[in-house]
């Protein structure tokens, strides 16, 4: 089985001010931290190298991952809306481009360990059935939540409006993904593709602030990234626009080798 590699580039909001200003402040938050560590945890994903290393995923940031075609993006991002909804977070997963029944049936199937295909095909043995069924009895009873949102006409302000009409707020957001939702500014200008890209990449990381939700996204790297290394993507390597680098908190890039090269280069 291919596994995936990930490398980190992790951007912090900027802040200013004189360092003997905040000296009382840090010792205290250092103490605040030391005291209560699960108070300043992030929300886990489920890919325990990347979650050591982020400490989880903050309100108010945007991490965006960065694959090539057909190397595991969509599941990516469907797998950390998994963990987060089964350690009892509400998650909003905004899909672009598949329908919400493909969206639920691949829920399903990481749920309950059974085929996607046959689960999509009405194929399973009773006893997968049986599994199938305590698979969804056990989801009505979860305390997260998973709410499928298919709109693949979707625009930043349109997403914006509808965390807002909630009653209740998200604690994660997924968006499948990034260059396929469309910018406030589309049709304002003749810009060129990266720099609409480049609108919509700060639009989203501005939602994720102004309402202090996480959002998780991905774009796809471009095709001399995927000649360049045969291990991992740059920054230098994202498809379309070099402004994604520059507007999320946080990139992973993500591509499949096999376990002997894995282990080859001790990666």
């Amino acid at each position: 089985d291919a596994l995936p590699i990930f490398e980190l580039n992790i951007k912090e909001d900027i802040k200013e001010g004189y360092l003997h200003e905040s000296s009382d402040q840090r010792w205290d938050r250092y103490q605040d931290v030391k005291n209560n560590p699960d108070k300043f945890k992030g929300i886990p994903i489920g890919f325990p190298s990347l979650d050591m290393t982020t400490n989880g995923i903050r309100p108010g940031q945007l991490m965006v991952v960065i694959a090539g075609v057909k190397e595991g993006k969509s599941t990516f991002l469907l797998n950390a809306a998994y963990h987060a909804s089964t350690m009892g977070y509400k998650v909003l997963y905004v899909s672009v481009e598949m329908p919400k029944e493909q969206i639920e049936r691949r829920y399903d199937a990481r749920d309950s360990g059974l085929p996607y295909s046959r689960i999509r095909d009405g194929n399973l043995t009773p006893g997968d059935e049986r599994i199938y069924k305590e698979c969804i009895a056990r989801q009505k009873n979860r305390p997260g939540k998973f709410y499928t949102l298919d709109a693949h006409d979707c625009s930043t302000p349109f997403l914006k409006s509808k965390l807002l009409s909630f009653p209740y707020k998200f604690d994660l957001v997924v968006v499948d993904y990034l260059t396929l939702l469309k910018s406030a500014k589309a049709g304002s200008s003749n810009k060129e593709m990266w720099q609409t890209v480049g609108d919509i990449t700060y639009e989203v990381r501005d939602i994720a602030r102004e309402l202090n939700v996480p959002i998780i996204t991905a774009a796809q790297a471009n095709r001399d990234g995927m000649k360049e290394s045969k291990y991992k993507y740059g920054v230098e390597n994202i498809g379309l626009s070099h402004l994604i680098s520059a507007h999320a908190d946080t990139l992973v890039s993500i591509r499949l080798v096999d376990r002997d090269e894995l282990e080859i280069n001790e990666r």
